[in-house]
């Protein structure tokens, strides 16, 4: 599980059943390592924190199932967002004939049990999409800041050429960059997938580590992890998975530092069919940092 956020910063609260205990933590983690800033009772908290943490949050996301309409636990949590004009953001996690509100804004998305367990990656994206971008960490700040350079993530949008099998449809390309002291903005790394896969991908999470040893012999270097997340454009079975990349950038004050590829690996061991495109996938990360 991902460090839960205790910053400043604005944050979803999620609301749930005690019984829904795994999924709820197993999604959590999967908006986290997409940089949803986000905080939920994992059962240790009391009462009043829990409040707190409600009434500091930007928004509420309740996981709606069979249990958490009879939990009085999930009771309070709404009755306190209500109270303190909080929007309340609802997954349907089953379905067992509720009726639903067709006209509700704060309707992210909605399943059956079968659905939640087995695709938490298309859950995951559709809260993603419905949240308020305010929760989620700021892609336009430089995610580290050293004496001549400032480190950013970028990304654009480019369309798939006439004679692809997928021509017009948008590919998105995710890499890093530093803008100097002069003001120049300089690519460090830029990845484009294949043309079947479409791409989401994400900073996760980035800090300083003093270790000569590390990468490139440098006293200090930023470590990163980021999260592509893929899915097959193709429209029967569509393949989808989770990547998480560990990325080091080294000689942080250079006219252009050094990025290295460290670990690459899926976020859930995949099935035996799903192995070899799996490791082509891999390969193809790998390579653009050659």
């Amino acid at each position: 599980m991902q460090k839960l956020y205790l910053g400043n910063d604005p944050y979803v609260f999620v609301s749930y059943s005690f019984k829904d205990k795994e999924i709820a933590l197993e999604l959590s983690r999967a908006l986290m390592i997409n940089g949803c800033n986000l905080w939920l009772d994992a059962g240790s908290a009391s009462r009043e924190e829990n409040a707190q943490r409600l009434l500091d949050a930007e928004c509420v996301l309740l996981l709606v199932t069979r249990n958490s309409i009879v939990s009085r636990h999930v009771e309070r949590d709404l009755s306190l967002a209500r109270k303190n004009k909080k929007p309340v953001y609802t997954v349907y996690l089953e379905n067992f004939g509720l009726q639903l509100n067709a006209t509700d804004p704060y309707r992210l998305a909605e399943c059956d049990e079968k659905d939640a367990e087995k695709n938490i990656f298309r859950l995951r994206n559709k809260i993603i999409n419905g949240l308020p971008r305010e929760v989620f960490n700021k892609a336009e700040e430089p995610f580290y800041i050293s004496e001549l350079n400032r480190f950013y993530t970028e990304s654009e949008i480019n369309y798939l050429p006439c004679g692809s099998e997928y021509e017009k449809e948008e590919q998105f390309c995710f890499g890093a960059c530093i803008v100097n002291d002069k003001g120049e903005k300089i690519t460090l790394w830029k990845y484009a997938p294949s043309d079947e896969y479409s791409l989401c991908a994400r900073l996760s999470s980035a800090y300083v580590i003093d270790d000569p040893y590390f990468v490139h012999r440098d006293s200090k270097s930023v470590v990163a992890t980021l999260v592509f997340s893929f899915t097959e454009r193709a429209a029967s079975h569509p393949f989808d998975c989770d990547i998480v990349l560990t990325v080091a950038i080294a000689q942080l004050d250079s006219q252009k530092p050094k990025i290295t590829l460290v670990n690459c690996v899926p976020l859930k061991e995949p099935a035996k069919n799903e192995q070899t495109v799996l490791k082509k996938l891999i390969e193809h990360i790998a390579e653009s940092f050659k």
